[in-house]
């Protein structure tokens, strides 16, 4: 197996990452290698993405003990806190869960670390393979002169938009918007701030599992990369059905290279449901253009998965509307997505992503 993957990542850096914009250099199996993606954004457009890379590991090993929300580690004076962090379950059922870090302390039992969800309903035990990472950041995630520079703050010249934490329903807007300021104005500071309330916002977390907009409102493209390590196993995004309510969750390809859309693993994982009724889909899957021409762009493609009890349409994905097969799509690496939940009940499902060394690249 570590041949394998050895020869994956070597492979990853010298078919995939040339065309893709992807550099990866050799490392060792145990670790995950680094690389680069190198995004274009249109001139007056929007782009729709995720990031494929993420952040060194803080932490890798075994947990000590798991009670109620704590769970027990060997920190060794690791500090989780010095910045916005999140720990992955790596083995077991759960494998690619991940959970947001409250908090860090030490008590008789040794070094915790705290959630806000019971850890002990979870496949979480003695022995099982953990992993600490910090999140994103807008500071971290777009260092020094890798975004363009606004020197209008009221004015800016491009910005990241996000959409409310707690935000649900259908075509949720992305109301927060931030850009990045060179202090020529005078009265900020170089650095991140709140688009309108000019709030410092260098230290803003970008969810693993959330896409996010680009706005470039240049008169010409820009060209954007971002630095990190390549996400070479399992990890899992959380997807959200409601029982009034249709549900948008906005989400993203979230490997660095493009696929298949059945590469995915939509169906496979149980969070896409399929549809005996090629007329009135019940889950959709829409998909951003990674080559947009405008702002506040609709997504390009909507689709949905046939079960072939139709009788005159096979099992498979297809165009909403036209019903032309839309099987051989390919999803651009860190392209974002919306999976459209139809309502039936309040539930939280886990879209758990293949490892990418069992993908089929376009």
């Amino acid at each position: 197996m570590k041949n394998k993957s050895k020869f994956l990542i070597f492979s990853l850096s010298a078919a995939l990452a040339a065309p893709l914009g992807l550099q990866a250099e050799p490392v060792s199996v145990a670790t995950d290698p680094v690389g680069y993606v190198t995004t274009v954004v249109p001139n007056q457009s929007d782009l729709n993405l995720g990031a494929t890379l993420h952040k060194e590991s803080l932490y890798v090993g075994t947990v000590e003990d798991v009670d109620l929300n704590k769970v027990y580690l060997q920190l060794d004076g690791i500090d989780a806190m010095s910045s916005s962090s999140y720990l992955i379950i790596k083995s077991g059922d759960d494998n690619g869960k991940w959970f947001e870090i409250l908090n860090q302390d030490l008590d008789g039992s040794g070094d915790f670390v705290e959630f806000d969800v019971d850890m002990e309903s979870l496949d979480l035990s003695v022995g099982s393979q953990v992993e600490i990472r910090r999140f994103w950041t807008l500071e971290s995630l777009f260092p020094d002169g890798s975004f363009p520079v606004s020197q209008n703050v009221g004015s800016p010249s491009a910005q990241v938009l996000f959409r409310p934490a707690s935000s649900s329903g259908l075509n949720v807007a992305s109301s927060l918007a931030y850009f990045y300021h060179d202090g020529s104005s005078g009265f900020l500071d170089e650095g991140w701030y709140r688009s309108g309330t000019l709030a410092v916002s260098n230290d803003v977390a970008i969810s693993p599992e959330e896409s996010i907009t680009i706005r470039n409102g240049l008169s010409e493209a820009i060209e954007i990369s971002v630095s990190g390590s390549v996400k070479i196993k399992p990890s899992s995004m959380n997807i959200v059905s409601l029982d009034l309510s249709d549900n948008d969750n906005y989400v993203y390809n979230p490997f660095p290279v493009d696929v298949n859309i059945n590469d995915l693993n939509l169906i496979e994982s149980g969070v896409f449901e399929q549809s005996p009724n090629v007329g009135s889909p019940v889950d959709r899957l829409l998909v951003y253009s990674q080559s947009p021409s405008g702002i506040n762009e609709a997504p390009s493609q909507v689709l949905f998965y046939h079960d072939g009890s139709s009788g005159f349409l096979d099992e498979g994905w297809y165009q909403a509307g036209t019903l032309v097969s839309a099987d051989s799509t390919t999803i651009s690496a860190g392209g974002g997505l919306i999976i459209r939940k139809s309502s039936g009940e309040d539930e939280i499902m886990s879209w758990n992503l293949k490892p990418i060394d069992e993908l089929t690249t376009n």
